[in-house]
């Protein structure tokens, strides 16, 4: 697919990527590396795979890559990790797309972004997940390390479709450290 005509919202797939061999697979990795800094991602996708618990789907319509989507299964809601188009499909709703069949299959999503202080893109990304109905937090966030030598990075703590209690936020935070975060110190 060329990159002059983009496919209509309505052609764009999510197909599960559930190995390294996935014809798809180096493309995500090399978007994932190249979108996200070290400090918000983990060394590589590949050993996360083998865990049930994650997906990794690959963005696409007519059987050209467009991006990607990782999420966690926990307890009680779905952990939307990472989410990138290819440059050439940004702002296309190629996204908006992909994120809208992601909350369909589940009944509560959690997303973290940075907080809007952090620039104009940090202000388009939360206006972004606003759009899709997500909700903003009131809680401090710190986002936990993905390893050793990596920092923590403060963020906003996002949910779809309805904002956190205190009670549930606390939690949530408790269960991302332990189940996603900690996955980032055994997984490279």
């Amino acid at each position: 697919m060329s990159d002059d005509r983009l496919p209509s919202r309505d052609e764009v797939e999510l197909v599960r990527i559930a190995s390294s061999g996935h014809p798809s697979f180096p493309d995500a990795e090399c978007l994932y590396m190249q979108a996200f800094p070290p400090a918000e991602r983990r060394d590589g996708l590949a050993a996360c795979l083998s865990d049930s618990r994650f997906a990794l789907e690959a963005i696409s319509a007519g059987g050209a890559f467009l991006g990607f989507v990782t999420t966690w299964s926990l307890d009680g809601f779905a952990f939307l990790e990472h989410v990138a188009t290819v440059p050439s499909a940004r702002g296309s709703g190629i996204g908006r797309s992909a994120l809208l069949q992601v909350l369909a299959r589940h009944h509560l999503v959690v997303a973290e972004a940075e907080p809007a202080d952090e620039g104009p893109m940090a202000v388009r990304r939360l206006a972004f997940y606003a759009r899709l109905g997500f909700v903003e937090n009131p809680v401090d966030y710190m986002q936990p390390s993905y390893g050793p030598g990596k920092p923590r990075v403060r963020m906003r703590l996002l949910s779809f479709p309805r904002g956190l209690s205190d009670a549930e936020a606390s939690s949530t935070i408790v269960l991302l450290e332990r189940e996603v975060y900690a996955a980032g110190s055994r997984v490279s």
